[in-house]
This record gives C-alpha cells, structure tokens and sequence, in this order.
C-alpha cells in the first residue's frame, strides 16, 4: 500500500518483488556507500556490515567481489570520496604482531582488536560458498585469541601497562562476549574455558553462544567438564612476548585443599620493553610483581583523563611514576619539553636473556635507544 501510496517503481506486490527491493535498496547499496566512503567507522566496523550484506546476499560472484573487497588491502583515497578496500589481510599481516597484539602499548585498546577482528570472522565463519573467508584459519587471529590471555598474572591481573587498568585494582582485558566467540569459532583450549568461567562470577548458567547456533548451551558443559576435570585456575607459564615487549617469569600455584580453604603461591615479576607511543606511557623497561593475591607495585595505568593536563602529562605518563629509571633528565630538545616527552617514542627493545628451566629465572633485556644519553651506550635491565 505505501508503495502505491508514495507512487514507487518498485510496486512490492510480491515476494520476489519484495526480493528485489532489499536485495537493490538496502544490501547493494551498502556496498555502494562503502566504497564512495559514506560507510566508513573505526577498524572492523563497516568491514563487518559489508560482510553481512555479503553473506545475506548470497549470490556468486558479487557475493566473493564484496568480502574479497572487505579483505583487500586499502584505504581512503586523497581526495576521501573512494576507498580502495577493507585492509584485513594488510592490518593482520603488517600490523597486528607475531603475540597477536595491535599497534597499541595498553592492553586494553590492544583487546579491543580482538573484539573489532571478530567482528568480520564471526559472519564469515560457516560460509561454505566462500571457506577460504573464515577468519579462524588465519595464523594471526589464531594469536589474537590467545594475545590477552597470555598477560595474565596471577589469575585476576594484567600488567597496567599505558593507559591501561587502575591503580591497585585487579583487571583483565578479555571480554566475555569475545572469549565465547573464540570457543564457538573452534579455537577450544582450557585456559580460554577458565578465563570465560572467571569472568562470568565462576558460574556458567548465563554463558551461551548465540541463537544461530544448534545448541547454544553445549559451551556450558563443555567448560564444566574442564573445570571438573583440572579445576578453576588459570596455569600459565612464563613467557616472553618478544613481538609486544613483555617477559613474564611466574610460579606457583593455587591449591583448593577444601571448597572454603586453599593456597595461593602464585607469584610472577614482568618487564615491559615494548612501544612507549601512543596509548604508552614512557615506561620503558618499567617492571611490576605480583604474588599470593596481590599487586605489590601497582602501577597508575589509565590517567584522570587522557588530555594535556598536568596530571597526565607530567606525572602519569612519566619514568617517574614507574618502576623505571629516568637518565640525566630525560629529552631536552624545545619540542620534547613542550610536550613533557622525556623518553624517545621507540619501538621494540631487545631482549638479550630470558631463561625459566631451572629454580633461578632470568630475563635480561637492553634499550639504549630509550635516551639520548644512553643511545650510544646501554639502558639495560636484568631480572
């Protein structure tokens, strides 16, 4: 009737018609706008609506054109009315490291990666029309899903590394919601079942995935079993994240003599020597502990606000207010002063010993180009 009413070409009498309407209207036209770039939003956003269209769609070959476009490396053209593709492939093989973490320093925007890549796989995933599309196959979003797991300290905590977490609080990046992604998208590893367990209050009658799947429930015994099986508690080994910058030596355990007593021995010391741009705070070989239960040098993460002020600027983000050492000064440069910068934004340290096979644990790890006094030198630090 409204067709009628408001004179449409399209007259919408028939299914087919009705059909065509949305197939026309609304799913090829969000391919349309996504490449003159009036669907655009932040990394995995609009890769994900296109996806969907794509798959909704479902009709060979526009279908493959439009995800192999969301795949295709690209961007905005000079003069912002095109963009030339999706950049996943680009973003997961030339930024995303071999740890599985973004271009940030703090955790808490590097899961947000996480979260912006399942976006896309969880659509693509079981489109037998397009199987070489499924995300989960792909080496990297396979590191991605491990990549805040591995950060974890002593079951409840993340290194406050950048602008990350709050002082003294216990705090683990991870999400629910991504964790139980991960499971349904076939990457099943008990740790993974015990962090969904932990950050679901250690019950599992609310977690489920989604209503597309055929039993939904199923993930709830699955865990359970786990639990049942080698208990609650997260056990990870120490680890040297050498493409993100952060060496953990832990030990350990957290032993449940009774269901009201148990004892936590779990202990661990990090150092972080990866980016200090950004999100980072000029924390270079900054180094954290954690043990029965507690953070012992809990450091300021994220600031009152992430702005020029003076908090920020001249205290938060500074050696200073780190386990870190600050050398003659810092930077003294005109530029570096204005912005209160007393460290050079640097990449990658290197990593010259990290050894966990016997009582005594090492990590040894070298930085001289944190410092203009130090560059032909050494800032180094051994644990």
């Amino acid at each position: 009737k409204k067709a009628a009413k408001h004179k449409l070409k399209n007259p919408k009498t028939s299914p087919e018609l009705v059909n065509f309407n949305c197939e026309n209207g609304w799913l090829r036209e969000i391919y349309n706008a996504a490449i003159t770039n009036r669907l655009n939003s932040n990394f995995g956003h609009h890769q994900k609506v296109i996806s969907t269209a794509a798959v909704v769609l479902d009709t060979m070959p526009e279908t493959k054109e439009w995800i192999d476009w969301v795949m295709k490396s690209g961007g905005m053209t000079s003069n912002y009315l095109q963009v030339t593709g999706g950049n996943v492939n680009a973003q997961l093989m030339n930024i995303v490291d071999r740890d599985g973490h973004g271009n940030e320093s703090a955790p808490a925007y590097n899961a947000g990666w996480v979260t912006s890549i399942l976006l896309v796989a969880d659509v693509l995933k079981g489109y037998d029309k397009y199987a070489a599309a499924n995300l989960y196959d792909h080496p990297k979003v396979q590191r991605m899903a491990f990549s805040m797991l591995e950060l974890t300290c002593a079951t409840k905590y993340t290194p406050n590394i950048g602008d990350s977490g709050y002082f003294g609080k216990s705090f683990l990046p991870a999400s629910v919601s991504d964790l139980i992604l991960l499971w349904a998208g076939g990457i099943h590893d008990e740790n993974i079942a015990k962090q969904i367990y932990y950050l679901s209050g250690n019950r599992l009658d609310n977690v489920h995935t989604d209503i597309f799947t055929r039993e939904p429930e199923k993930i709830q015994r699955e865990i359970q079993d786990i639990i049942t099986r080698s208990g609650a508690d997260i056990t990870l080994d120490s680890n040297n994240l050498t493409g993100y910058g952060l060496g953990i030596l832990r030990d350990g355990l957290n032993i449940k003599s009774s269901p009201t007593q148990s004892k936590n021995t779990q202990r661990d010391i990090w150092m972080y020597y990866g980016y200090n741009g950004g999100h980072g705070h000029f924390d270079k070989l900054n180094i954290g502990i954690h043990a029965y239960g507690l953070d012992f040098t809990p450091d300021l993460g994220n600031p009152l606000q992430k702005t020029i002020e003076p908090n920020n600027q001249q205290w938060v983000r500074q050696p200073l207010a780190h386990n870190t050492v600050l050398v003659n000064q810092g930077l003294k440069t005109p530029s570096d002063i204005r912005y209160d910068r007393t460290q050079n934004i640097t990449k990658m340290a290197t990593p010259i010993h990290f050894d966990d096979s016997g009582s005594v644990k090492v990590m040894d790890v070298d930085s001289p180009e944190t410092y203009d006094a130090t560059k032909n030198g050494a800032f180094r630090r051994t644990i």
